[in-house]
């Protein structure tokens, strides 16, 4: 027999493994049968694969091959994350177009991932990159856009001005640019967002239903940052205004002494004309946007300007309170503004004591037993321990607080909000550290956004019809300041009280309308609850276009979630014409209240999808929109000159005529062919959006696309959804799991909430691999000159030898140094299994001395990938070799046994060794060997002796030795005597195979 020989023998089987499609999906799949293993998507860098992709590689592909032998259908499936700043940057730097790089770095990755004989289903390969896979990124966005979850708008955002683009949050690590650690600056753009911050709940909750990581559900956990507590309007003193401030800790309002608005928030602007010394609080806000928001929150020295002239009121007692603006207060969150407690908040407490402001204490540490003179005793020490040393800010005994006082926090927090929807001055809330998904990059390298745009359109001056619901008037719920707030920017409101409103008749309120008004293509209808009925029949009726169609909480069927409304029934017969109606408006938007308590889930879905509607589901500040302000019926009031791409003209494809180095303005921007045709299509003046998207809006998607990679009609068909999802095993980096892995969360909760799936979460098992560090233990990196090259590698020891090493260098998730030595330790360990064939012997009642060791090992073995342990199975046949070895034969089935078990970690190896032994299916066909329990168990067992409490003596003894006889021999032994010293046991206890314990 020849020697061992990597190099020869693993490109013949992985070249017949490919001839034979092997690894082919397969296509009898059911529920109970199928396994979804994916590896994270790569990014394909220029500098090839390196030892990290090949771990997640390696490991995937184990648990795949040893998923195969126990007769499970696998789809393993490799792509790429290929648009995004490195390809673009490696581009300018070599000047070659991005794609060229990309598709010559990709080549490359294959070729390295197929050299290590991973056994993934190469047709269904995909590449973020090219047309056909982001099609369907943008049609994702266009869900989005669809179901009300993007947006435009101008805010603060991350700027790299190195990289001259936007970045999201997650993007950014401590105050730099992930990508080329340039500091990040903030800058007011328009740009896009997904509302992620509408599944911020399910998001931390549904953690719960997934086999994640404990450490990975508490950051994501974090990160979301869920917080209950309750909102608190404060009233302006002679003004007709007031500021909401959330707070978690609504048991200290009565030690609330001032407000803190953030600079750059729409509060203070809206206060400006109050305010009496403006200069220099503009002065103020101009300083504030040249700093971070990290910086703003890490800066230990605290600054701040008085609104002068204006006083907010504690609504608990009436006091009047100064309004600051403080640059430690973000716009970002929450309100942009807060509540000051000094004495139970550490930056509030440093403001007060920098500016000379109030501190009260309102919570002081619980006592048992408090006399009244104890404790005022308590209360003065700890005022005074406040004012001098700082803030107490832990949960405790309520004080100075009227109705709390003497009520530990948690339940003083419940008094305090009733009083406060009592009163009707505050009510309970939650609120999310999460933010909006900015996702508008100023690049050239990503998929563009698939939206048009009408300057024109959006400026233009409208005339706006308000139709009011049942049983409401011109007056109603939202309408007074929503014609306030329209009028004020120049558009014109009619708004008239309907006829017979307590018994309605829509043709007749139809009627009366059409006698009062007419419509036209500058006309913004705006209905509410019934009145979405007569806006129906009245477009039915004059069948001429209008701007734009606003329904809230309207519904085309009497179909309600809470009681039954006769008189709404009876007051039209409920027939509407709506593919006539689609084309009557060049827009409509449906907005329903999310919690429904009105319209039932399901109708809100149907109507929209009738109207072929964009769909926003908002939370309602009075249920069913009836509150006098609803911020989010103004922002889909207004008419913002967006219109999204038809699904016929995706892909919106990259142009050719692009210089993509980078301006800070997007590289589209300057396109003639990128702009060709869109009056034609679209109308005079619609022109393209021509920022990109962010490339994680490429990898939250990728998993379904490996399901039906060639379908031209849709990101994936029904059929290949319910047969592979949800993803059965993901193994990918914990760098992730703020991005990837929540956005990739997001997006199944949306195509769930869409109705194109029946899962909403897209990762049942998820595991993270630990970070290989070079020989050194450093970071590997160029700087340190301790890169390991996988091929380099694979070319000396051969790819199984890689394989293997890799899986034995520790536990999967942790973090390991590499040791060259421990490649070749791997390597001697194939090689000496490659000699082992030389002992097998064809006959079958051969006597050996190893058959307990390898049904242990089997056993061992199974368990260990079961559950990733594969460091310790590797260690099993190690040990099992070195029984092998001492044998002068090993029977030819037992031999057969060894090698499939050894075949996931060393699939070339035992493919070859497999094909000399006469077989002439491929090993990775053959199904896990089962053990012999008899063989597993052992004869012997060691059972321990403990003289009160302390390990004295230890026993090898039968494994069926029954009670009585262990309790002789350990009593009569002279080492136990010893620590008996004579005395009489009083417990002599036996815990069956494992412990006998005396107590004297």
């Amino acid at each position: 027999m020849q020697e061992y020989n990597p190099n020869k023998i693993e490109s013949k089987w992985q070249k017949e493994w490919e001839k034979n499609g092997l690894y082919k999906t397969p296509e009898d799949v059911i529920i109970e049968n199928k396994m979804y293993i994916l590896p994270q998507l790569p990014y394909p860098s220029g500098s090839g694969l390196h030892v990290g992709h090949a771990e997640v590689y390696s490991a995937c592909d184990i648990y795949a091959r040893y998923q195969r032998m126990q007769k499970k259908k696998v789809l393993q499936v490799i792509g790429w994350d290929s648009f995004g700043l490195p390809a673009e940057n490696y581009a300018i730097k070599n000047n070659v177009h991005p794609k060229i790089s990309t598709d010559k770095a990709i080549d490359n990755f294959r070729s390295q991932i197929k050299s290590l004989g991973i056994s993934v289903d190469w047709d269904r390969e995909v590449g973020a990159h090219n047309p056909d896979y982001y099609k369907w990124t943008q049609w994702f966005f266009l869900l989005m856009y669809r179901r009300g979850l993007a947006y435009r708008k101008k805010q603060s955002v991350n700027w790299c001005d190195s990289c001259k683009t936007v970045l999201a949050n997650e993007q950014v690590v401590e105050g730099h640019c992930e990508r080329c650690d340039t500091e990040v600056v903030q800058r007011k753009m328009d740009q896009w967002f997904l509302k992620i911050t509408d599944y911020a709940d399910r998001l931390a909750k549904d953690l719960d239903k997934v086999d994640w990581p404990a450490e990975t559900k508490r950051r994501q956990r974090q990160w979301i940052g869920r917080s209950d507590g309750a909102e608190v309007d404060f009233k302006i003193k002679d003004f007709d205004y007031k500021i909401s401030v959330f707070t978690t800790r609504p048991d200290t309002l009565f030690g609330a002494t001032y407000l803190v608005l953030a600079p750059e928030g729409l509060i203070v602007q809206e206060l400006r004309g109050q305010v009496e010394n403006w200069l220099e609080v503009e002065k103020y806000i101009d300083e504030t946007k040249k700093k971070t928001e990290l910086n703003r929150q890490t800066q230990k020295e605290k600054t701040g300007v008085e609104l002068k002239g204006i006083k907010a009121i504690n609504p608990v007692n009436g006091k009047e309170m100064p309004i600051w603006i403080a640059d430690y207060v973000l716009s970002t969150y929450g309100t942009g503004s807060i509540m000051a407690v000094p004495a139970h908040d550490e930056r509030d407490w440093e403001f007060a004591k920098k500016f000379g402001l109030e501190i009260k204490v309102v919570v002081i540490p619980v006592i048992d037993s408090r006399p009244d003179e104890l404790l005022n005793e308590k209360i003065n020490f700890y005022t005074n321990e406040t004012l001098q040393h700082g803030s107490y800010s832990k949960e405790g005994l309520s004080v100075n607080s009227n109705f709390l006082d003497g009520l530990k926090s948690e339940e003083a927090k419940e008094k305090m909000i009733a009083w406060l929807e009592e009163y009707n001055v505050g009510k309970r809330k939650v609120q999310f550290k999460l933010r909006d998904w900015s996702v508008s990059r100023q690049r050239f390298w990503g998929a563009p956004i698939p939206m048009v745009f009408n300057e024109t359109r959006k400026n233009k001056k409208y005339e706006y019809i308000f139709i009011h619901g049942y049983g409401g008037d011109s007056e109603s719920n939202y309408f007074p300041k929503l014609k306030k707030d329209l009028e004020a920017i120049g558009h014109t409101v009619i708004a008239f009280d309907l006829p017979n409103t307590e018994k309605p008749n829509i043709c007749e309120q139809m009627q009366f309308l059409l006698e009062n008004i007419s419509i036209s293509e500058n006309t913004v209808i705006l209905a509410h609850s019934l009145g979405g009925a007569v806006a129906m029949k009245m477009l039915e009726h004059e069948n001429k276009k209008v701007a734009k169609v606003i329904f809230s909480d309207c519904f085309f069927e009497p179909k309600f979630a809470d009681v039954a409304r006769p008189v709404v029934e009876s007051s039209c017969d409920w027939n509407f014409d709506f593919e006539k109606l689609k084309t009557l408006s060049e827009e409509f938007v449906v907005v329903f209240d999310s919690n429904c308590p009105v319209i039932p889930r399901e109708h809100s879905e149907k109507f929209a999808k009738n109207l072929d509607a964009r769909i926003v589901f908002a939370r309602a500040n009075g249920p069913h929109f009836m509150s006098i302000h609803e911020p989010i019926i103004l922002e889909e009031s207004l008419v913002n000159g967006l219109k999204p791409v038809k699904f016929d003209d995706l892909p919106v494809k990259l142009p050719d005529d692009v210089d993509f180095k980078p301006t800070g303005q997007s590289p589209l921007t300057y396109s003639k062919d990128f702009q060709k045709g869109i009056e034609d299509k679209y109308g005079l003046g619609w022109e393209r959006e021509v920022d990109t998207l962010d490339t994680f809006m490429c990898s939250s998607w990728f998993y379904y696309r490996y399901l039906d990679p060639k379908n031209d009609d849709e990101f994936a068909s029904s059929i290949a959804l319910k047969k592979w999802m949800p993803v059965d095993f993901y193994l990918g980096g914990e760098e992730h799991v703020n991005g990837h892995l929540l956005y990739s969360r997001f997006f199944t909760k949306v195509l769930f909430d869409a109705g194109y799936i029946d899962f909403d979460e897209p990762f049942m098992m998820h595991r993270h691999q630990g970070m290989i560090l070079g020989e050194d233990s450093k970071k590997m990196s160029k700087r340190w000159s301790n890169v390991i090259n996988p091929s380099d590698v694979v070319d000396e020891f051969g790819a199984d030898t890689f394989r293997v090493y890799e899986m034995f260098m520790g536990p999967l998730e942790q973090t390991k140094p590499w040791n060259t030595d421990g490649v070749r330790g791997a390597r001697r360990f194939l090689d000496r299994v490659w000699n082992l064939y030389k002992k097998v012997n064809s006959t079958e009642n051969l006597e050996v001395e190893y058959d307990s060791i390898l049904h242990k090992t089997i056993k061992k073995v199974g368990d260990d990938l079961a559950t990733f342990r594969f460091n310790t199975a590797i260690a099993k046949m190690m040990e099992l070799t070195n029984e092998f070895v001492k044998s002068d034969k090993i029977r030819h089935t037992d031999f057969e046994l060894f090698l499939k078990i050894l075949s996931p970690f060393a699939p070339h190896m035992t493919e070859e060794l497999w094909s000399d032994m006469g077989n002439k299916k491929s090993i990775s066909l053959e199904v896990w060997p089962q053990y012999d329990e008899n063989k597993v168990m052992d004869s012997k067992i060691i059972v321990v002796a403990q003289v009160n409490g302390k390990v004295r003596a230890s026993f090898e003894v039968d494994v069926d030795i029954s009670e009585s006889d262990i309790k002789k021999i350990v009593l009569e032994d002279a080492v136990v005597k010893k620590w008996l010293a004579g005395k009489e046991p009083k417990k002599v206890i036996y815990v069956k195979g494992k412990l006998v314990s005396v107590v004297v």
